[in-house]
């Protein structure tokens, strides 16, 4: 559940998917949390808060996210 809003949302198993894939990467580039923040120009809690399910990023910080880890989204 996405606790950080008014009404608790829960965590579409594709988004999960999506974020675990991401973290996978980025252990496997062995970038930490705060390296990867310095490649998206973001700070470097908030990488973390994604991969915990504390926060959402926009659809702009999400798209960095992934071309910072050399990924390419695929939408089916």
């Amino acid at each position: 559940m996405f606790n950080y809003r008014a009404t608790p949302v829960p965590i579409n198993p594709n988004w999960k998917e999506l974020v675990s894939s991401l973290v996978n990467k980025r252990n496997q580039m062995q970038l930490s949390q705060e390296a990867l923040a310095y490649k998206i120009g973001c700070a470097d809690s908030l990488i973390g808060k994604w991969e915990r399910y504390e926060r959402l990023p926009s659809g702009f910080m999400l798209l960095d996210w992934i071309e910072a880890l050399d990924c390419k989204l695929k939408v089916q």
